[in-house]
């Protein structure tokens, strides 16, 4: 299928669905549209039917919703209080408290906890979970889990937060907050982390660090001036830089290789995106390889992310830390031909690794089809995965899979 918002192919709506059911042959195909305006109703009616139903009631009683709303509403009346009178060490403490909590996210939350990219020892790793949980974004058992069910079905239906089928205010905060459907803890795909009493008990008292760093700002950092930036403006952007990794990061940038596992995943890398995430927007390249600790993988790649890992390897606070193997780079990298196409990257697994780079019989689809109108481009889509004939649905990942393990560790 065609977004209409980006030209790019959901493949995973008009290709055969095969079922595991004993019977490898077995597909099931989906309904035939009459036309290709039925195509994109279709499809639009299947992404809505994704969202959890929610009520006014429900909305009004949602104790995240109001904290959320709460949160930004008092940081913009503090701004607005303050006006111009903003003393220099309110700013820095701005500045101090994003960057700390966003690593605790990028690298506490998201490459160790949710991939598991790096050994540390049991002490540290708590710091890593407090310092994630301070940024108030739940707990680490839930982050981890939630991310890992992202890694299984990156872009497809069962995605909880893909821009692709939802779009973008769904995929930045709607589903968290607006969905009874992902406020749990997906305990099967947290085994690993379940198993640590600390974590559980941080996972049920997620609020105790962010209000630790609320209270220290008031009472030993500056008063007002320094509740206002060093938390509760430093909070939102937080929240609205890592929650575009969720929705931006998978809608524009450019890609380089073929995602891991997920045939139709949308990941891109995005510069700017990782300037303001420490290294989290080069998410094609996490997406190819998501047990990696390093997301920009050349020099010219702002990752600080990285760095600090390295940093702490180097300081013998962390070991085992993963990088994937040169010859994988190679293996996964996009012929050039096929990184000007925006079409998705199922089609790309059929046409640009099964066809030698420069070969003259690459298909004859690309900018130009994403231009004309929505009939065109379903048209041409549709077209194009008649041809590929032997292209089968990607199958979710499995936890080992998506914690890194699918490919060799090599410790550094």
């Amino acid at each position: 299928m065609i977004d209409a918002r980006d030209g790019t192919i959901n493949c995973s709506l008009l290709g055969a669905e095969q079922r595991s059911d004993g019977n490898e042959s077995a597909r099931v195909e989906p309904p035939r549209a009459a036309t290709a305006a039925d195509a994109l109703a279709q499809h639009r009616m299947r992404a809505v039917r994704n969202r959890s139903p929610c009520s006014i009631g429900r909305l009004a009683s949602s104790p995240a919703l109001w904290a959320f709303a709460l949160v930004h509403v008092f940081a913009l009346k503090g701004v607005v209080q303050i006006g111009f009178g903003v003393q220099s060490r309110a700013l820095l403490l701005c500045l101090a408290t994003y960057l700390v909590r966003m690593l605790g996210i990028t690298v506490g939350y998201h490459r160790y906890f949710s991939h598991r990219s790096f050994k540390t020892s049991r002490p540290f790793q708590f710091v890593l979970a407090w310092l994630g949980a301070s940024s108030c974004q739940k707990g680490v058992l839930w982050w981890a889990s939630w991310h890992r069910h992202h890694h299984q079905h990156a872009d497809s239906e069962e995605d909880a937060h893909s821009p692709v089928h939802l779009g973008f205010w769904w995929s930045h905060f709607g589903w968290f907050l607006l969905s009874d459907a992902h406020t749990e803890v997906l305990a099967s795909l947290v085994p690993d982390l379940m198993q640590y009493p600390e974590l559980v008990w941080l996972e049920k008292w997620h609020l105790v660090p962010g209000a630790v760093l609320a209270l220290a700002c008031y009472w030993l950092f500056g008063g007002y001036q320094a509740f206002v930036y060093g938390f509760l403006v430093s909070t939102v952007a937080l929240w609205h830089a890592t929650f575009t990794i969720n929705s931006l990061s998978h809608i524009y940038g450019s890609r380089r290789f073929i995602c891991e596992f997920r045939g139709d995943c949308n990941a891109r890398n995005n510069l700017w995106l990782a300037l303001i995430t420490l290294g989290e927007g080069w998410h094609n390249n996490h997406h190819s390889f998501m047990g990696s600790a390093r997301q920009g993988f050349y020099w010219y790649e702002f990752d600080p992310s990285y760095w600090l890992i390295r940093l702490l390897a180097l300081l013998r606070v962390v070991k085992k830390v993963r990088e994937p193997p040169l010859e994988q780079l190679e293996r996964k990298r996009l012929p050039a031909e096929c990184r000007r196409w925006d079409i998705c990257s199922c089609v790309l697994r059929q046409f640009c690794t099964e066809t030698p780079p420069g070969s003259a019989h690459l298909p004859r689809v690309g900018r130009n089809a994403c231009q004309g109108s929505e009939s065109d481009t379903l048209a041409d889509a549709l077209h194009v995965l008649k041809a590929a004939t032997e292209w089968k649905a990607p199958v979710a990942p499995e936890l080992p899979q998506i914690i890194g393990m699918s490919w060799p560790e090599h410790a550094h």
